[in-house]
């Protein structure tokens, strides 16, 4: 075995969340834009020492060591395990380039790297699409986590998607050229915002008004669905990009703002205020990052504005769920 590196992005939603659940996705099919960006969860494997005893050592914000899976204390190295024992006692260390619980996917993203991790070094294939489903149905149907499917497709294709869902399957949508310009803005003029709070996306799903939310997630929905259709009309893409993002983000915040919302809101309305062209809290709510689309003429007042706070500078990733062997 060689030292292999998995890298897994996370990602950004930009339209159409929420609808990714199965109570939204079996009434008809739903569309979601988003993207996987440049900051990943890394998982670095190497075989274990020879002199150590027979067992594996995951380190991820604890250090697990055990021979047995019984003895595995991580819910999704369990179950990952438990489908895909490893041919051979690995030393894996796990570290990832922004926080969990931040609006970006993590949970996701961990589960489908893992995943990647063990089948690249079984020997399984992984393409993208079918890495993307063995993760959907590890989550959902084995660890019987509150999430929709969008964030493990991300997580798996990376780049820039417009993914078209359906009850048991999804695809992608093929986009028109003059989408090109999405694209280069996305790359250009992305930021994230930090709120300062962070929150775990599965708990704060279950903590939402049920029909607040799915009202709300169905309008959200529609204008996803508009989005598609004007795609293909538009000479302006990104204007009306910028439109449905801004429209979505006001029917979000309607059900995801429980806590806190006077600072979240405000993040929002501050950057809107000074350069940014559309903006928008991340994940399922209660904490995390902001979006922000900034034009480069306005990017300096966007920064001054927000001097105090962290903020990065992020673009779509250039693939998904990567593996690599690292020569000795």
């Amino acid at each position: 075995m060689h030292h292999t590196v998995v890298s897994t992005p996370l990602r950004v939603s930009l339209l159409g969340g929420g609808a990714d659940f199965a109570e939204f996705t079996k009434i008809r099919p739903r569309y979601v834009f988003g993207m996987g960006i440049n900051k990943f969860i890394h998982f670095n494997a190497y075989p274990m020492p020879e002199v150590i005893p027979s067992r594996h050592r995951f380190q991820y914000s604890q250090t697990e060591e055990f021979s047995t899976l019984a003895g595995i204390k991580h819910p999704v190295i369990r179950a990952v395990l438990s489908e895909n024992p490893p041919s051979t006692y690995i030393n894996v260390a796990i570290a990832s380039d922004l926080p969990g619980g931040s609006g970006l996917g993590s949970s996701s993203t961990f589960t489908c790297g893992l995943l990647h991790l063990i089948r690249h070094l079984n020997g399984q294939p992984h393409h993208p699409n079918l890495l993307a489903a063995h993760t959907i149905r590890l989550e959902q149907e084995v660890l019987k986590e509150a999430v929709g499917i969008q964030d493990q497709i991300y997580a798996a294709l990376g780049n820039v998607q417009l993914i078209k869902l359906n009850q048991h399957s999804f695809s992608q949508v093929s986009i028109p050229n003059h989408f090109e310009e999405i694209i280069k803005r996305l790359f250009d003029e992305s930021f994230l915002v930090f709120t300062n709070f962070l929150r775990s996306s599965s708990n704060t799903q279950k903590s939402f008004d049920v029909e607040k939310k799915k009202e709300s997630v169905e309008q959200i929905s529609e204008i996803a669905d508009y989005f598609v259709d004007e795609l293909y009309k538009t000479s302006d893409p990104w204007s009306l990009l910028a439109e449905c993002v801004n429209e979505s983000w006001k029917l979000k915040a309607q059900y995801c703002l429980s806590k806190d919302f006077y600072s979240i809101n405000q993040i929002v309305e501050e950057a809107l205020g000074n350069g940014a062209l559309f903006a928008k809290l991340l994940g399922a709510g209660n904490g995390g990052f902001v979006f922000c689309s900034v034009p480069n003429d306005r990017q300096d007042q966007f920064l001054k504005c927000f001097e105090d706070r962290k903020v990065i500078k992020i673009k779509p990733s250039d693939y998904g769920s990567q593996a690599y062997i690292l020569k000795q």
